[in-house]
């Protein structure tokens, strides 16, 4: 769009009584009437009025001088732009180029590693993650180790002062966390038979241990003898019977009539 100030031919500071006077000179001139057959002039008349009709009126002509500088800033901004713009200049490539056969010998001209190289760091890398795999498994076990053994002295100590439920309540916690903790289950098989008459759960601590540990002529006695006071004298001459496997000179006759006795 033309600016409408150089359209009436004024400045843009012009007063209304100096725009008006523009433009009545100005219509009177390229009026179609003056000039017949004349496109040119016709068309400028156009402008003319349409310029006036916009500056004559305060508000236009505000809002029209806003805009006119909105758009004259953004032109001049890209024009320093473009002017002060460094643009890329590609280097020179050079005359001949070096062409390396790929992995010629082992080696990547890329990144300079040869194929044994990169086999040792993927090896080491392999090596790293399982120490810190095995270390922090190592931890986390010794964690709950040290869990376990500090509740089964608490549970020792209750048992030794009487309190028996409070020691079970310990001692079972202990289990949860390292089942295999010999101690523990001694423990609580102890409390279930002479203090709670339960031999069955008693039972399941000793079958455990045998299970879990190589074989211990102890654990084959105290589950023989619990056995027999759930009744079950079959199972019991069972395991007199595997005391005597594991060590044939001891002698169990006592055991053996305790055993059968009715």
């Amino acid at each position: 769009m033309s600016n409408l100030y150089e359209i009436l031919e004024v400045s843009a500071v012009a007063s209304q009584e100096e725009i008006k006077a523009s433009y009545k000179k100005l219509a009177l001139k390229y009026h179609p009437d003056r000039n017949p057959d004349n496109e040119q002039a016709e068309e400028h008349f156009k402008l003319v009025a349409h310029a006036y009709q916009i500056l004559s009126n305060e508000n236009n002509r505000r809002q029209y001088d806003y805009q006119q500088s909105i758009t004259n800033l953004y032109q001049k901004n890209q024009n320093d732009v473009f002017n002060t713009q460094t643009f890329y200049n590609p280097p020179t490539p050079p005359e001949t180029y070096t062409i390396y056969p790929p992995y010629e010998n082992g080696y990547d001209p890329v990144n300079h590693i040869t194929r044994r190289g990169q086999k040792r760091i993927l090896f080491g890398t392999i090596i790293v993650l399982s120490l810190f795999i095995i270390g922090a498994l190592f931890f986390g076990y010794r964690i709950e180790y040290s869990k376990s053994e500090a509740q089964y002295k608490s549970a020792q100590s209750f048992f030794d002062k009487g309190e028996i439920k409070l020691a079970l309540v310990q001692v079972s916690a202990s289990i949860r966390f390292k089942p295999n903790l010999q101690a523990s289950r001694l423990l609580r098989a102890k409390i279930y038979r002479q203090y709670f008459f339960n031999p069955f759960n008693a039972i399941e601590d000793y079958t455990y241990l045998i299970k879990n540990n190589p074989p211990t002529i102890d654990y084959y006695i105290l589950r023989a003898k619990t056995y027999k006071e759930a009744y079950q004298k079959e199972k019991a001459l069972e395991d007199l019977k595997k005391v005597i496997e594991l060590n044939p000179k001891g002698n169990y006759q006592k055991l053996k009539e305790e055993i059968e006795k009715e």
